[in-house]
């Protein structure tokens, strides 16, 4: 049975999408209000980060921040995950992106805390280990740099993560619209580490719209470093029926693995997702259910493990 947390997390999540699937969809979603304490946190986050990047944007000059300053796409998430196969586990994110007066129209500040490595790799977040529900046993730690856009398509980030260490990324992304209903959406990150020294993340999405609320999607990513044995690779499969803002079913397939691995598809599974408000625009949240079948090693059986899993997301 899932720990006695978990089920109190997905309690407080399900009634809130029981009563959004019965509602009917008016096209105007509204959410209950926010209780005071959310609101103060809200506030506080967002005070911080104001007050964060003034601070960052004083060094770079005398223009007052308020010349243009803002804290924009700040994320606070809490998540709870369990899978049979693994502990029961909690994880906290964070993501602001900093416009800086003093820096303006040449670069921007951003911040955060999430899995070290998929910060640095630049993995695409449906394949993150907090995901596919499985515990955050990589190394989590807060993050924070200058990100140069060149063009619209591409992008020169330098950060520093924890104990100070240095990585540097740059990105190219691109959309290409295949037809009136397909999209391809191309990313590709080199990145370099003192630890991984060179290395490459693609991803490859293709959507397909089948109607104004529903899509299927194709995503595709691997890594390969110059110290790393073998290419990382992942791939997934979804259909995504939206029932308005925020509001989304999603049914998944996901298979990951390693090649030069004694064990060439570590897990795959299937997993079942909403996501809705739970206070007007801001406050998110998402209940995960899921079944993997994953494989450690080669002398090990493949095992069949089921997965919960609940977020908050706050916007500030």
């Amino acid at each position: 049975m899932p720990p006695t947390r978990l089920l109190v997390v997905c309690a407080l999540v399900l009634p809130a999408c029981g009563a959004s699937l019965a509602a009917p969809d008016t096209g105007d979603d509204v959410a209950p209000t926010a209780p005071r304490g959310l609101e103060a946190l809200r506030a506080w986050a967002r005070a911080t980060t104001v007050g964060l990047a003034r601070g960052i944007d004083s060094w770079f000059g005398e223009r007052p921040f308020e010349d243009g300053g803002k804290v924009e796409q700040g994320r606070l998430e809490l998540r709870a995950t369990w899978r049979r196969d693994e502990d029961f586990d909690t994880s906290v994110r964070l993501d602001a992106r900093f416009e800086l007066p003093n820096l303006r129209e040449r670069a921007y500040a951003f911040l955060g805390r999430d899995v070290e490595r998929d910060v640095v790799t630049d993995k695409p977040s449906a394949f993150a280990r907090q995901e596919r529900t499985l515990a955050d046993t990589e190394r989590s730690a807060y993050f924070a740099g200058l990100a140069v856009p060149l063009s619209d398509r591409i992008e020169l980030r330098a950060g520093l993560r924890s104990a100070f260490e240095v990585y540097a990324q740059a990105r190219y992304a691109n959309a290409w619209a295949l037809g009136e209903t397909l999209r391809l959406d191309v990313r590709e990150t080199v990145f370099w580490t003192d630890v991984d020294g060179f290395g490459a993340t693609t991803a490859l999405a293709f959507t397909r719209a089948l109607s104004p609320r529903l899509e299927v999607r194709w995503l595709n990513g691997g890594t390969v470093t110059q110290r790393s044995e073998g290419f990382e690779w992942s791939s997934l499969v979804g259909a995504y029926r939206s029932f308005g803002t925020d509001r989304e079913l999603a049914a998944e397939a996901l298979v990951s693995g390693k090649t030069a691995s004694d064990v060439a598809v570590g897990d795959y599974g299937l997993r079942l997702r909403w996501t809705q408000p739970l206070s007007r625009d801001w406050l998110i949240g998402q209940f995960t259910v899921g079944h993997f079948w994953p494989r450690a090693d080669a002398a090990s059986p493949r095992e069949s493990a089921w997965a919960l899993g609940a977020v908050a997301l706050m916007r500030f």
